[in-house]
């Protein structure tokens, strides 16, 4: 679905993203990690057309999208939250879903109480039906998550992009968080999931990538990430290896 090939992106004389080339499968849960500054919201700024790769070519569902504009990306299909939520803390709710709905993807009747009926069923697969009629300013850290994946849900993407949407929350939260991760992918989509709770990807992702200082330093399924010895040592540092083993495998 999702192809980049030896994508970089340079700020200046800081080297972002370093020959990058992965490939996301249709379908499926995927994850994508690393420490702070490994360059991962780089990576979904340059999918989603908010930066433009310095080299390389982004291509998704045969298009190549290298260079368009993120209206253009997102009405092919592919849709985002942001690490710091960014709802309209003055509307509704449903008035914030309903910006999704109005610019998103699909053909819609163009009718408000068509897209009111069609925000309260996103809010309703989100467990936010009850407050359909509150301000976004007026929720916790939890509900506004929830409220940012509703937002990006109403595009009507094929591929959903999460960037540390578990970020903040406590364990319950969490685990509410990745059933709601299954039941959308249940649904069709395919998602791309940045976050930093080892535990929530090993347990949501069947498939994972490491990004270290910018560059791609592996790709599999998380029971192999967790026993690569670059992704322990990037995470850890040059430790005692039985030392390395164990720590990288309690917080698997």
């Amino acid at each position: 679905m999702l192809e980049l090939r030896d994508v970089g992106k340079v700020f200046g004389g800081l080297q972002a993203l370093q020959d990058v080339s992965l490939r996301v499968d249709a379908g499926r849960i995927h994850g994508l990690i690393g420490p702070n500054g490994a360059g991962k919201t780089t990576l979904f700024n340059v999918v989603t057309g908010v930066t433009r790769a310095s080299k390389g070519s982004v291509t998704f569902d045969g298009h190549v999208t290298t260079g368009l504009p993120p209206h253009a990306i997102a009405w092919l299909g592919i849709a985002r939250t942001y690490q710091l939520v960014r709802p309209f803390f003055e509307l509704t709710t449903t008035e914030n879903v309903e910006v999704g709905i109005a610019f998103g993807r699909g053909t819609r009747s163009g009718r408000r109480s068509d897209a009111r009926a069609e925000a309260r069923r996103f809010l309703e697969l989100v467990d936010l039906a009850d407050k359909h009629d509150h301000r976004a300013e007026e929720l916790n850290l939890g509900e506004r998550k929830r409220l940012e994946i509703a937002k990006a849900l109403a595009a009507q993407p094929r591929l959903l992009l999460f960037d540390e949407v578990l970020a903040g929350l406590n364990p319950t939260e969490t685990a509410r968080a990745v059933e709601l991760f299954r039941r959308i992918n249940g649904m069709g989509i395919t998602i791309l999931m940045i976050e930093h709770n080892m535990r929530a990807i090993m347990t949501a992702c069947e498939h994972i990538f490491v990004l270290h200082h910018g560059k791609l330093i592996a790709a599999g399924s998380p029971d192999a990430v967790s026993r690569d010895h670059a992704v322990v040592e990037a995470y850890l540092g040059r430790k005692d290896p039985a030392l390395r083993r164990r720590k990288a495998l309690a917080d698997a």
